[in-house]
């Protein structure tokens, strides 16, 4: 026991060591989890969508990405394919967001209507509709409560 007792410094360092490589293992392989998800379901929205560009070779690229993931993995060996897989992700949504602010900027019908809204630049009073404190509105009793006269009460001798 005793050559343990003189090692334990040591022993607890390594134990320190393999915790943190799990730990780190693990958060990768969570990033690689997530980013594979997003990568398909992108991809899906793509082709649904008809999305112009090469989807097909983006898809082939994600696949390989994905065979490359080794079973028994370790931190330096999922590292370059978790940043590739991140990298092929952020490519597929510049590819989607340039899509969606072509959209954005074509014109159509409905985003030519001009909008026309009656407002007095000069009015300093803030009334909120259906008040009945607008500017030519009638005052209307059926907005109000009503109330019946007070009776009353014989008070005792």
């Amino acid at each position: 026991m005793a050559p343990l007792l003189a090692r334990a410094n040591e022993i607890e360092e390594l134990a320190a060591e393999v915790e943190r490589e799990r730990f780190e293992l693990r958060r990768l392989r969570e990033r690689l989890t997530i980013c594979r998800r997003d990568i398909a379901n992108l991809i899906e929205i793509a082709l649904e969508e008809g999305v112009a560009g090469n989807w097909d070779s983006i898809h082939e690229q994600y696949r390989r990405l994905v065979a490359s993931v080794p079973r028994v993995a370790t931190v330096a060996a999922i590292e370059p394919i978790a940043e590739q897989m991140e990298m092929l992700r952020e490519e597929i949504s510049n590819l989607l967001e340039v899509r969606v602010n072509a959209q954005n900027l074509s014109g159509n019908r409905d985003q030519t209507e001009r909008h026309i809204q009656k407002t007095n630049p000069e009015s300093t009073q803030e009334l909120e509709a259906g008040s009945g404190n607008e500017p030519g509105a009638k005052p209307s009793s059926g907005n109000r409560p009503r109330y019946d006269p007070i009776k009353p009460f014989p008070l005792g001798r």
